[in-house]
């Protein structure tokens, strides 16, 4: 049963890789709309598995003065980092978020 998840899994995310690219595709200019981006890429551990957020990828949907904007409202709107996970460290190029819930987050963060 396990066998059978783990490849569906893997069948499951190579497809919304290709998926996701060929959004890309269509034009230079095409970014997906936030809700849409996974930033699918073979993973390091195990190539036949596609991860999710993938700093590559994921980093250049938005631009350096957006990411920059949007870091200064976290700073102001959240400044704990209860709202910070993967993939918003990853699409505004952030270091990662702490391990442990409810820590204060390091202020340096926050500058870009």
């Amino acid at each position: 049963h396990e066998d059978g998840d783990l490849q569906l899994n893997r069948e499951f995310t190579r497809y919304f890789a290709d998926l996701e690219r060929g959004w890309m595709g269509i034009d230079p200019r095409s970014k997906p709309h936030l809700a849409k981006c996974f930033g699918l890429a073979p993973s390091a551990r195990d190539p036949e598995f596609y991860e999710a957020f993938n700093p590559q990828l994921v980093g250049q949907v938005l631009s350096p003065d957006r990411k920059a904007k949007i870091a200064a409202k976290l700073k102001e709107k959240d400044p704990n980092g209860v709202f910070m996970n993967k993939f918003v460290t990853t699409l505004l190029e952030l270091p990662p978020y702490p391990k442990l819930f409810g820590k204060a987050l390091d202020q340096k963060r926050f500058q870009t």
